[in-house]
């Protein structure tokens, strides 16, 4: 019997486009993604939610050769107990779209759609928040913000700003939560079995497991796909915005402007340092992933620059304080 693929996961953008990615940010994700799925194995069969992966699991899964699609990853399931043996009575694909959609609401993802599609428009009134409270009410969110979204973006194909480039990636998450109310739908009965203390212990449990997962996202790859099944339908589209959304941290959603110097810049992994007056020493920034090859001379050549401006989005934490710099361009050198 052909084994079973359980979960596929996918990287697009950046390296990932060749069929690589960074080694130490590959070994991450691994050691996450293997936590969660087996996280999810043993709460499907116990309905408990282990604290320590410790113990034997029931199941054997293993993973195929990475292949030439992006970076492609399958996970097949060799043996296991049959679905009315477990506890929670649902294949454990349907656990990871039940997870990702309860951490990754398709309901927030069309809220933010809505404000970039307002800021695009110009049409920002002070029935918004009405109209925004009116239009997350609908059972069907996701599949109307979808039509919005790619409305707005049929009509700026050649704009290539900060707001559309959001608006795509939005797009892909849109689209997973479509899929993922479709599956939901189908074991709503059995996934009513699990109490709000187990989802609470559960959703505890796998967030940073699911951030660990997003490791190359930072510089190797611009979106990791999480599909389930042998027909790959993904339930889960994450960008390096949303790995910072599970860690407390948030990009701004414009960039900013910085004069300062370019002191080192590590052209492999992406990752540099500016200094600039707004910060009381050397800050971090990284290039990201699908943009480093063409970005690559022009900061190298900036480095031999004293007084640049550059273009950053600022990564903060929940109280606001920037802990690094998300590279976007050189505005302007100071040749004098």
């Amino acid at each position: 019997m052909e084994p079973e693929v359980v979960i596929s996961f996918k990287f697009v953008g950046g390296d990932a486009d060749e069929h690589q990615l960074n080694f130490y940010d590959t070994s991450r994700f691994m050691y996450g993604a293997s936590r969660f799925l087996y996280t999810l194995e043993h709460f499907r069969q116990t309905g408990k939610v282990l604290g320590k992966i410790n113990e034997r699991v029931n199941v054997d899964y293993r993973v195929a050769t990475p292949q030439q699609s992006s970076w492609l990853l399958d996970v097949l399931a060799i043996a296991g107990p049959a679905i009315h043996e477990a506890a929670i009575k649902v294949p454990v694909g349907v656990l990871v779209a039940y997870v990702k959609d309860k951490l990754f609401s398709g309901k927030d993802a069309a809220a933010k759609a809505l404000d970039i599609i307002r800021e695009v428009e110009g049409n920002k009134t002070k029935q918004s928040k009405e109209e925004t409270k009116r239009f997350l009410a609908q059972s069907d969110v996701a599949s109307q913000a979808l039509k919005l979204v790619d409305k707005t973006l049929d009509m700026k194909k050649s704009t290539d700003d900060a707001l559309i480039q959001e608006l795509r990636e939005l797009r892909h998450q849109l689209s997973a939560a479509e899929r993922r109310k479709d599956v939901l739908e189908l074991y709503a009965d059995e996934l009513a079995a699990i109490t709000a203390e187990q989802e609470e212990k559960l959703l505890t449990k796998t967030q940073p497991q699911v951030a660990e997962m997003g490791k190359p996202l930072i510089r190797s790859a611009g979106r990791l796909e999480i599909a389930v099944g042998d027909g790959r339908i993904p339930m889960s589209s994450m960008t390096r915005r949303s790995v910072e959304s599970l860690t407390g941290h948030e990009e701004d959603p414009l960039p900013t402007q910085l004069a300062g110097d370019i002191t080192r810049f590590d052209k492999g992994n992406g990752w540099g340092k500016f200094r600039s007056p707004i910060f009381k020493r050397d800050i971090s920034f990284v290039v990201p992933a699908a943009r480093k090859n063409r970005l690559r001379g022009t900061v190298l050549d900036a480095m031999k620059m004293d007084n640049v401006i550059v273009s950053f989005y600022m990564v903060r934490d929940k109280r606001k304080v920037v802990k690094y710099l998300v590279f976007e361009d050189i505005i302007e050198i100071d040749v004098d």
